[in-house]
C-alpha cells in the first residue's frame, strides 16, 4: 500500500489524456486518503499533477469544488 500512496503523490498527467489521468489519479487516491480527506486536499493534488498548461487554466476555477456535483 505503502508503494500505491507513493505512487500517487507522483502522479503526473504527461502524455495521458486528462480522462486518462483522472481515472489514475482516482484509482490511487484510494491509497493515499490522508492527502484526499479534504475537497481542498484533493483538488490541490489534482492540480499538481496537472500539465503546466491545464494549472494555468484551471486557476480561474478555484472556488469549483473537486466532485462535478458541487
Amino acid at each position: 500500500m505503502a508503494m500505491k500512496a507513493e505512487e500517487f503523490l507522483a502522479l503526473q498527467q504527461g502524455d495521458k489524456s486528462v480522462m486518462e489521468y483522472v481515472a489514475k489519479f482516482n484509482r490511487l487516491s484510494q491509497y493515499a486518503m490522508e492527502h484526499v480527506n479534504t475537497d481542498r486536499k484533493k483538488k490541490a493534488c489534482f492540480m499538481r499533477g496537472l500539465n503546466t498548461k491545464l494549472q494555468t487554466m484551471m486557476t480561474t476555477c478555484q472556488n469549483a469544488c473537486f466532485t462535478e456535483g458541487c
